[in-house]
């Protein structure tokens, strides 16, 4: 349930704070004194795009009453929860950036417009005039069959979204069927070239690596010649070492601390010696053919222009001639492929014939419910005597909803069978034919707040009477905020706000105040006569009042 609004900064707004009971709450005021623009603040609030000059700054703030289903959803979501209130706060910067925060963590407008529709159930009067449109009257059946209708429905569309990508891929398919053989001749082309070189990851490093040694392979062998005669002849490295040790000996037996040097010095003499075997074996590998050279300078060439092509790593080249191998194997085996598409769809057609069928079953189960309901809550708006029923279309193949169309049939007076609603409803029998499905509806959707927008517009006498009724006992079940020009409504409600715009020089605001008692007969008085000051005006405003 909404229990305050404030608003600030929004269109003609300054800044207001309006607080709201439960039962059913009139907002009243002139024609053209922003009503609709208060009712769009509760709509930007709850994530919808702010209306006007979106470059404007603005700020709106709501404080409810959550039910358990939106603590559930709040806490499936992982956003904070609290009992007994649910705070929403959203500001549109200079520059048209907008932030929401749910009980202070901040949300996305998509997790606000989810949330909506546990909150607030909004209805207008160009609602009313959509329920000419057949297109509307199919999802109006599913909300009324219920939950299990709801998880039936949203199971069909997926599948219906899978059976659309499907087909598509099928026609690009066979599409390019024309393409197919010049592409096979160019992806096998690309695998030859591929498939002669035949690289391997790494392999190009080792073989620069081998090149540069081989480049400096000469350098390398005198090098590797130097070192070993330096080592190894006589009177060299080795030979001093050994001279060195030799000299130790004497001295160990006098001072024995001498024998770590001694101990360390044989050590070098075995490294050393190792190093000599070792630049002895890599002067005798180092390759001096020039052959040898060229092939590799020739690979590595060859290598390269395959990553430039298809590269620019080996990696690249490798990961390249799979994707193609895989391409050429999917087109060389179209026909293949098209017969696992088809089967594919074979299988999702079943699938979607079933949950149409389901869907299907229901709406008629509903649509009969929803006759007999009809007809007994529009007996109560002044319509006694009303037939209804629903029409179904199969269609060819599938669509969004299922496998048909719906359309209401409606005949307000006996003795007319019942036709289109565009063709046999009055704007204020559309008027009731809605409000009564809205009375309906918050029979069996779970959402504490239901907010109508002139929804009574066109009614007068004992017929706008009833619909006050009707509204009064719909306020006993939900919290209902009605936006109305009509007298009766706004005084059968418990609660009751006026609308008001005051043009100054230099600007225009709105402002919105509670009326009760002599402020509130004023009001009535108004709305029955245009002039509140009219004695005959205000006594029909206290008679209606009570």
């Amino acid at each position: 349930m909404l229990l305050e609004l404030e608003v600030k900064g929004f269109a003609l707004v300054d800044h207001l704070v309006l607080e709201f009971g439960p039962g059913l709450t009139a907002l009243t005021g002139e024609t053209g004194a922003g009503k609709s623009i208060i009712l769009d603040s509760l709509t930007f609030l709850l994530g919808s795009a702010p209306k006007g000059d979106a470059q404007e700054a603005c700020r709106v703030a709501g404080r409810f009453r959550p039910t358990q289903t939106i603590n559930d959803f709040l806490a499936e979501q992982g956003l904070p929860t609290e009992p007994e209130e649910l705070l929403i706060l959203r500001e549109r910067k200079e520059g048209g950036r907008t932030t929401s925060r749910l009980n202070g963590s901040i949300v996305s407008a998509t997790q606000l417009k989810s949330l909506a529709t546990l909150l607030v159930d909004m209805h207008g009067q160009h609602q009313s005039y959509g329920l000419t449109r057949p297109a509307t009257h199919l999802p109006m059946l599913d909300r009324l069959a219920g939950e299990t209708q709801a998880r039936t429905l949203r199971r069909y569309q997926g599948l219906y979204e899978d059976l659309l990508a499907l087909r598509r891929e099928i026609a690009e398919t066979r599409k390019q069927e024309r393409d197919r053989l010049r592409e096979i001749e160019w992806l096998r082309l690309e695998l030859d070239e591929i498939q002669k070189i035949e690289p391997r990851s790494g392999e190009l490093l080792q073989i620069e690596a081998e090149i540069k040694k081989m480049a400096a392979s000469e350098d390398l062998s005198q090098g590797a010649s130097a070192v070993t005669e330096l080592l190894g002849r006589e009177g060299g490295v080795m030979d001093s070492l050994a001279d060195t040790l030799s000299a130790l000996r004497p001295m160990i037996i006098v001072d024995e601390t001498l024998e770590t040097m001694a101990e360390r010095l044989r050590g070098a003499e075995i490294e050393i010696g190792e190093v000599l075997r070792e630049i002895t074996d890599y002067a005798e590998e180092i390759q001096h053919d020039p052959g040898s050279l060229d092939r590799l300078q020739s690979r590595a060439e060859a290598i390269k222009t395959l990553c430039r092509k298809y590269g620019p790593t080996v990696d690249d080249v490798l990961a390249h001639r799979a994707q193609s191998a895989a391409k050429l194997d999917r087109l060389e085996n179209s026909e293949e492929h098209l017969k696992e598409l088809a089967a594919k769809e074979t299988a999702l057609l079943e699938k979607l014939e079933l949950d149409a069928a389901k869907l299907s079953k229901a709406r008629r189960k509903a649509a009969a419910e929803l006759g007999t309901e009809l007809v007994s809550e529009l007996s109560q708006l002044a319509m006694p005597k009303v037939a209804f029923q629903v029409e179904f279309q199969p269609t060819e193949d599938f669509g969004p909803d299922g496998k048909e169309q719906a359309q209401f049939l409606f005949s307000p007076n006996p003795g007319r069978p019942p036709s289109a609603l565009s063709e046999t409803a009055s704007g204020g029998e559309l008027s009731r034919v809605m409000l009564a499905l809205v009375s309906i509806g918050s029979r069996s959707q779970e959402r504490p707040t239901l907010v109508l927008d002139e929804i009574d517009t066109g009614l007068g006498g004992r017929t706008a009477e009833a619909v006050a009724a009707k509204l009064a006992r719909l306020g006993g079940r939900v919290q209902v905020i009605c936006v109305t020009h009509l007298p009766v409504v706004a005084a059968a409600a418990g609660g009751h706000l006026v609308v008001e715009k005051t043009a100054e020089k230099d600007s225009t605001t709105i402002s919105v105040r509670e009326v009760r008692d002599a402020e509130r007969v004023d009001e009535v008085a108004r709305m029955l006569s245009g002039d509140a000051s009219k004695k005959r005006a205000r006594e029909l405003a206290e008679e209606l009042l009570g």
